[in-house]
């Protein structure tokens, strides 16, 4: 009988203490090929998984905190548009009503001269004496008014001092029917309108005369300059898509707006009506009817009289540099987006070559396992690291005893018989 390498019998307790140890080790190493092949395949699959998960968490967490930024920033330009627009409006509202308690003023002092020739009937330019001469003489100084009217309760023009036509009815004039139905009002502003006497551009400013019983004797007006108030508006930049407007506050027609537009719409901005009756201040966005643009629109009633002026500024002038903001955030979204999908298509190749790889294996190692032929694997340095059971059998060692032995084992002379 051939002697082996590694000495089959030791006495005693020395033999049991390293045969046990052997076992141990053979325990912990001896798994079939397919068994390992298939965990390190499942390992590899679950953290190719568990990256994914993070990438696209990461990427998620960056669009919710970059969309919170641009939403803070979007709100940020719209409140500081706010604020420009309404600082404009409180400046030319007080540049406004100066001008417009200079014309009252007037007006009162007119209605006193035009009284008693309304109450007389002394109507005819050639029987009022010096009145239309004191009258005219309230506008001196006054770059912003055109000329003085006098008309009586039939709605008949009996004076005007910026022209000697006289004798044609007004009396479809939306000022006079308002102080006629509603004499106590106070001051009323007209719509647009192009005087009859030279077919200019203007806005009439009028007071009723009431008699001493209360009776409505007619109305005396003045005609602005809206060249005054135009280059008054025209100070100011808002923007390509901005305006500056002075608005009727009953109503809310618009009296003068600059820059002009081509469309003429009396009632473009009849929308924001309640808001000016109501002589709140504030703004809203809204979609001006006269051009279809979107606009946030400040508006600041006249205190004390009834106009409005108003401020629009293009939510696309406002918005122009987040919405740059926006198309880079947009574009890095994107990017990640497209290189998330490039990612995950390799990885999903990957895995699927993993799969074909690992079931080739594991049918490879199946086929040594079962082979009658006995297999045996050492590492570089000449020690065993896997034998099949057919090894087992033809060597006559176990397999605590062969994993680990340096190859020589199996020198024909050494082995059994």
């Amino acid at each position: 009988m051939r002697q082996r390498n590694i000495p089959r019998k030791i006495a005693g307790e020395e033999w049991k203490t390293h045969d046990a140890r052997k076992c141990k080790a053979a325990r912990r190493i001896e798994f079939s090929a397919t068994t390992q092949i298939t965990r390190c395949a499942g390992h590899r699959q679950t953290g190719v998984v568990a990256t994914v998960f993070r990438f696209f968490l990461i990427a998620l967490l960056a669009v919710a905190l970059m969309s919170a930024l641009l939403w803070q920033g979007r709100r940020d330009a719209m409140r500081a548009a706010e604020n420009t627009s309404k600082g404009v409006l409180a400046i030319y509202e007080s540049h406004i009503n100066a001008t417009l308690r200079r014309a009252d003023a007037a007006l009162l002092d007119i209605a006193l001269i035009a009284r008693p020739q309304l109450q007389t009937g002394n109507t005819e330019v050639s029987k009022m004496g010096d009145a239309p001469a004191q009258m005219t003489s309230r506008l001196s100084g006054f770059s912003e008014i055109v000329g003085v009217y006098l008309i009586d309760a039939e709605g008949v023009l009996r004076y005007n001092s910026d022209s000697s036509l006289a004798g044609i009815n007004v009396a479809d004039r939306d000022y006079f029917r308002s102080l006629r139905d509603k004499p106590e009002q106070g001051l009323v502003a007209s719509e647009l309108l192009y005087l009859r006497t030279t077919g200019q551009p203007t806005i009439m400013l009028a007071r009723a005369v009431i008699g001493q019983d209360g009776g409505f004797l007619g109305a005396v007006g003045i005609t602005l300059n809206l060249g005054y108030f135009a280059e008054l508006l025209a100070k100011v930049d808002l923007g390509p898509r901005g305006y500056l407007a002075i608005n009727r506050a009953s109503d809310g027609l618009v009296l003068l707006r600059r820059p002009s537009t081509t469309i003429q719409e009396p009632s473009q901005m009849a929308f924001l009506g309640e808001q000016f009756i109501s002589g709140k201040n504030g703004s809203v966005i809204a979609t001006d009817p006269q051009d279809g643009i979107e606009r946030l629109i400040s508006y600041r009633k006249v205190e004390a009289y009834p106009w409005v002026v108003v401020a629009g500024l293009g939510s696309g002038d406002i918005l122009s540099d987040w919405q740059n903001r926006l198309y880079g955030a947009l574009a890095i979204v994107a990017t990640l987006l497209f290189a998330g999908i490039l990612l995950l298509r390799r990885i999903l190749r990957s895995n699927h070559a993993l799969k074909d790889a690992t079931a080739q294996l594991a049918r490879l190692s199946l086929a040594v396992e079962q082979n009658p032929i006995g297999v045996m694997m050492t590492d570089l340095a000449g020690a065993i690291t896997y034998v099949n059971p057919a090894f087992i059998q033809m060597s006559d060692y176990s397999l605590g005893e062969t994993l680990g032995q340096k190859a020589s084992l199996l020198s024909s002379g050494l082995t059994p018989p």
